[in-house]
């Protein structure tokens, strides 16, 4: 169901996922890295979850691209159904 028709708005990340990551109370305890209620003085939020996630895994942490969406079908229809809708951006206080 479209979320207009369901009233519920489409929310789009614009900023890194990994700030948000560190501010998650089961994210942080998986990585092993201090809960963060605010990542405005963290210098560099991706390399943090980057070195955490190879620390817990042993594995590189792979950032998304802007392209990745096309390995991802849902998300690929969701891009194709959203084309031509209005934009409304806010600005957070």
């Amino acid at each position: 169901m479209p979320s207009s028709a369901a009233g519920v708005p489409l929310i789009v990340a614009r900023e890194a996922p990994e700030g948000w990551f560190l501010t998650d109370p089961g994210i942080c305890s998986w990585l092993g890295v201090p809960l963060r209620p605010d990542t405005a003085s963290v210098a560099d939020p991706k390399r943090l979850v980057a070195t955490a996630y190879y620390q817990k895994t042993r594995r590189q942490y792979q950032q998304a691209t802007a392209l990745d969406y096309r390995r991802n079908n849902s998300l690929a229809a969701t891009i194709a159904y959203l084309t031509g809708c209005r934009i409304v951006t806010t600005r957070p206080s």
